[in-house]
């Protein structure tokens, strides 16, 4: 396995070109100096790589690191110093070179009038590359240089095509082949659905509160715990320190190494005359020939060139009409009998096609409206024997027909007429409740015959307890009769057991089953605090020598998020700074 050594103490497998990461800093901590290191070790071992760059300083890869020698022979589209302008418009034939030529290349698009136009080029490229990709899947590494301006967690008007390319492109891209690192000193500005799908991310230098938050909910996110704020405000320029739970199996600070190309994204010195650099040439010969073939079948099939020739056509027309009236009738009837015959011969087989797909629609439409009646006539009679008074939803209606029974209204009909009796109509549904209102009744079921309350309801789960979906599966499982209320307390109803297929509760959860119930629901950092506290049961710990047993700082934010956890399930009695386990959980059986 090949490997490219970016770091004095860490090497990244050649595999990396595939996969997502992310490197995040503040201005000239040394994220771009290491994106471009990196960009040459995936030359120097054969992948493709292709840089967007809005800022104007990737051309340095095609310096050495005098910036006079040559280095990457790759071609520099658009910026100040490019082999070839770009236009907004040109987004797909950029795509198409790339993936046609196989080439690497940077895309230079800081000179740009405008965002929009910005925007236009993006996403034109991000959905044809990922369109082009999908029918010849090849290794091709994306930076994206900056990256909250391309997917940005809050769009503004405009750039909602540009997004939803990219993160596409980010999301299903690595089934063809795409890998992409993103380059932020902002990471809070970047789209959370793209940042947390890096697998790899370099922190370098943090001192912004939102900036370091970002990144701890990124580790968060992934079941690390580690104290970010006490790690990233004290690196060196030139330090990160790498997070990789899973690819690299990793976490500690690491030195980037030096580059053999020239620094462009150093920061101009004051006093200091700026110095234009010529890049090193490379061959564009056939590279031009093939741009202008693509320039020529995009014209043709730009309906604005389309148009300009139709226009064109119509004056040569008049012209030759003027100049013989005759010959241009006896033309233009013949082209109208050829346009007849080609037409028939190319519309047949799809008026063919068309019927047929037609006829099997209707067939297919047909049948589902029988399906549809059939269902609708059970439903109505259902509803007729629970009730017709019950002010039932239709989907709850359709619930009743499962043998859950409804939670208000009268019985009425002669199959059943007390409320302590319940009676299945038919068997158990599982489609008839969302996902999560099942896992939700499940959850109560398992607990049986012991109580929960809405925060441990909530969190044995999987959701936020204050949070919007979490209250709408609630209130179902209530309309519904499937929980019962006493006060805090919530338990399983005779209807919920009814609705999952049970005809009887079953057995009450040991102590053991209980904690790993809590374990397989928390944070791995909760779980460790479960775990100390269960060890120490039953005497009790204070919260800075907790702190010291799970590796956190006792004041810290991390801490007491984990420490709120366990409290707001009522698995802890806190006796001012002393702490242990609650009693009703470790007794159990």
């Amino acid at each position: 396995m090949k490997y490219l050594r970016i770091c004095d103490t860490l090497n990244l497998p050649a595999a990396v070109a595939t996969e997502k990461l992310a490197l995040l800093g503040r201005t000239g901590s040394g994220k771009t100096y290491a994106a471009m290191k990196l960009a040459e070790l995936l030359h120097d071992a054969g992948a493709q790589f292709v840089s967007i760059d809005p800022v104007g300083v990737w051309w340095g890869l095609r310096l050495g690191a005098d910036g006079k020698s040559a280095a990457l022979p790759i071609p520099v589209f658009g910026g100040l110093r490019g082999d070839v302008p770009l236009e907004p418009t040109g987004g797909k034939l950029i795509a198409d070179l790339i993936v046609d030529r196989r080439i690497s290349a940077v895309v230079d698009v800081s000179q740009f009038e405008s965002d929009a136009d910005k925007a236009r080029f993006a996403a034109d490229f991000a959905a044809r590359l990922f369109f082009r990709k999908k029918s010849a899947p090849s290794a091709i590494h994306i930076f994206l240089e900056e990256a909250q301006e391309f997917v940005p967690q809050n769009l503004q008007r405009g750039e909602e095509r540009m997004v939803h390319a990219w993160q596409r492109l980010m999301r299903l891209g690595r089934n063809f082949g795409i890998g992409a690192t993103f380059i932020s000193q902002r990471p809070q500005d970047v789209n959370k659905k793209a940042l947390n799908q890096a697998e790899v991310v370099f922190a370098f230098q943090l001192t912004g509160p939102q900036e370091r938050k970002a990144v701890e909910g990124w580790t968060s996110e992934k079941g690390l715990e580690e104290d970010v704020a006490a790690i990233l405000p004290k690196l060196e320029v030139g330090q990160a320190h790498v997070w990789s739970p899973g690819l690299l199996r990793c976490s500690k600070t690491v030195r980037i190494l030096e580059r053999a190309t020239f620094n462009a994204s150093s920061t101009p010195k004051v006093g200091a005359r700026g110095q234009v650099r010529e890049l090193a040439p490379i061959d564009m010969e056939e590279l031009g020939e093939a741009m202008k073939a693509s320039v020529e079948k995009a014209k043709a099939e730009d309906p604005k060139a389309l148009q300009a020739r139709i226009r064109e056509l119509e004056a040569q027309a008049g012209k030759a009409k003027a100049a013989d009236p005759k010959a241009f009738e006896r033309a233009l009837e013949e082209a109208r009998a050829r346009w007849a015959k080609d037409a028939r011969a190319l519309f047949l087989p799809v008026q063919r096609a068309l019927s047929s797909r037609a006829e099997l629609l209707a067939k297919r439409t047909a049948q589902l409206r029988e399906n549809v009646d059939a269902f609708l006539e059970e439903v109505r009679q259902a509803g007729e024997t629970w009730g017709s008074k019950s002010e039932l939803t239709p989907r709850e209606v359709a619930l009743c027909a499962t043998g859950a029974r409804p939670p208000k209204g009268d019985f009425v009909g002669d199959r059943v007429r007390d409320r302590s009796e319940v009676t299945r109509i038919a068997p158990p549904v599982d489609s008839s409740l969302l996902r999560g209102e099942r896992k939700m009744l499940e959850t109560l079921a398992r607990r049986h015959p012991g109580a929960v309350t809405r925060a441990q309801l909530g969190t044995l789960s999987g959701f936020t307890p204050s949070g919007g979906t979490f209250g709408k599966y609630f209130g179902t499982l209530r309309r519904l009769g499937l929980l019962e209320e006493q006060g805090d307390d919530l338990r399983i109803s005779p209807a919920g057991f009814a609705h999952l297929g049970l005809t009887e509760p079953p057995p009450p959860l040991s102590r053991d089953e209980v904690l790993d119930q809590w374990r397989g629901s928390f944070l791995a950092g909760e779980r460790k605090m479960l775990d100390v506290l269960v060890d120490v049961w039953p005497d009790a710990v204070t919260r800075a020598e907790l702190g010291k047993r799970t590796g956190f700082e006792a004041s810290g934010g991390t801490f007491g998020k984990y420490f709120g956890t366990l409290r707001r399930n009522g698995l802890l009695r806190v006796d001012g700074e002393r702490v242990r386990m609650v009693d009703h959980v470790m007794e159990a059986p």
